[in-house]
């Protein structure tokens, strides 16, 4: 068993910073999320800099990519809340 986990870890670790934020974004929402009209609302408030840590990324890049997703109309992002639309 733990090499199945070590091998998805490894396998996780090798995406590019934009699969894995979305998986996170993915996550946070299942977890923590509440349907509103928009979307789902992550209930919790999760900063750049607790996405970079997790991502094993720095804050600029995560920036730079939530940022993109906005522009592609994805997710809303105000004063550490996300919404991840449908």
């Amino acid at each position: 068993r733990s090499r199945i986990v070590y091998d998805r870890l490894f396998d996780e670790a090798r995406l590019p910073l934009q699969s894995r934020l979305a998986r996170q974004l993915d996550f946070l929402g299942k977890f923590f999320g509440a349907t509103r009209p928009q979307g789902v609302q992550i209930g919790i408030r999760v900063s750049q800099t607790d996405l970079a840590q997790a991502l094993g990324a720095s804050r600029q890049q995560v920036n730079a990519e939530l940022r993109k997703f906005e522009e592609r109309g994805l997710i809303s992002v105000s004063r550490a809340r996300v919404v991840v639309h449908d």
